[in-house]
């Protein structure tokens, strides 16, 4: 996986960027609760001890949880630089703060070095840099609408249902029957056909969970209130 190698001051700027990005779309609301990557205060072992919990008590109402385990090939590097533009303008960033991420993405131009090697320089308009410290703020904001209008499933104890969890670009989608979860991994293959992603299908995984001992016995109850 390449690592993109920035001028310092373009590194600055990128981070301060972000920082200001970020502080909008946590003060705002602009990110989708289910999504725990790059957030601050936010981790995986959270959306693990989450998805536990759910199975859990879903189990033992004798309530079977259907997931869909997603992964996307090459996330960062199938970003669409437009859609991704486009994206922050459709949430409110605009002004002097979307101008710098355009320019961070004007004109791109790379090339590769291996060894003491370097490659002809060419164009791109495709991904997100890796290395650039403004990337995982916006590529949460690409992909912040991917769960957006699924069926979620009835959590006992909980008022709101739950339709999965993200970690970045890796997602748990949930459902309570088989036809929804169907119907759940239609709306993702729209939004991946709209945003031109792929999913890695090697990573990708489907399980049923009904009530048994070894999911309902022992463990803590994380989603218990203090």
């Amino acid at each position: 996986r390449g690592i993109a190698l920035l001028p310092s001051l373009t590194k600055v700027v990128a981070k301060i960027a972000a920082n200001r990005i970020s502080q909008i779309a946590e003060t705002h609301g602009l990110l989708a609760k289910e999504q725990a990557g790059f957030r601050t205060l936010e981790e995986c072992t959270a959306q693990v001890a989450t998805l536990y919990e759910v199975v859990k008590r879903r189990s033992i109402r004798n309530q079977s949880t259907y997931l869909a385990f997603i992964d996307y090939a090459k996330a960062y590097d199938k970003v669409p630089q437009g859609a991704l533009l486009r994206k922050l303008e459709s949430i409110g960033i605009g002004g002097h703060l979307l101008q710098v991420v355009k320019s961070l993405y004007e004109d791109p131009r790379m090339c590769v070095r291996v060894g003491s090697s370097t490659s002809p320089v060419v164009n791109y308009h495709c991904g997100v840099r890796q290395g650039c410290p403004a990337s995982p703020i916006l590529f949460d904001l690409f992909i912040n609408d991917l769960l957006q209008g699924m069926d979620g499933v009835a959590i006992p104890g909980v008022s709101e249902a739950v339709s999965g969890l993200l970690f970045a670009d890796d997602a748990v989608v949930m459902a309570e029957s088989e036809s929804a979860l169907r119907r759940n991994l239609d709306l993702l293959t729209s939004w991946s056909e709209k945003h031109e992603m792929s999913v890695n299908a090697s990573k990708c995984g489907i399980m049923k969970i009904r009530a048994t001992e070894d999911v309902i016995a022992g463990g803590p109850n994380f989603l218990q209130p203090n």
